[in-house]
């Protein structure tokens, strides 16, 4: 047994600085400041939380749509499949048969989120959008679609 780890010891009798024993090996003493283990320790709480968060965020996921409004003979279509391959989801969009445009988004959920907002707020420039409905959302463990198409 080379090294030894000990619970954080005050060495200020020895120091005379306040500082901590962090780690003893074979004769060497590494000191650190209470103002580093502080620092230290909240890094370690902080990727307990934030590291779970961005795997749990980059998950594949899968979600329908539906956009109402002025969205057809505005080349909503196109502009979309821009938006979708700029952001690199997939997925498709098509006219429907009563004036609404309809699709699927696949992706990093963080992306797919980005295009749902596009498609709720932004649209082409010609547009007007009334309201975006979002159904069958799930998660997948891989992508459906090799790109993102527009059906006619």
């Amino acid at each position: 047994m080379g090294y030894s780890t000990s619970a954080i010891m005050p060495q200020s009798a020895e120091s005379g600085h306040g500082h901590f024993v962090f780690l003893h090996w074979k004769g060497w003493k590494c000191y650190w400041s209470l103002h580093a283990l502080v620092c230290l320790t909240v890094f370690l709480l902080l990727i307990q939380v934030v590291v779970p968060a961005m795997a749990e965020g980059d998950c594949l996921i899968s979600v329908d749509y539906e956009v109402f409004g002025k969205v057809q003979r505005v080349f909503f279509r196109k502009h979309t499949q821009a938006q979708g391959k700029k952001l690199g989801v997939v997925g498709w969009v098509q006219n429907t048969d009563y004036g609404t445009v309809q699709g699927q988004i696949q992706g990093p959920s963080s992306k797919v989120r980005q295009l749902q907002e596009w498609l709720q707020k932004t649209g082409s420039p010609k547009s007007h959008i009334e309201k975006a409905d979002f159904r069958n959302e799930k998660k997948i463990s891989q992508l459906e679609h090799n790109d993102f198409c527009i059906v006619k």
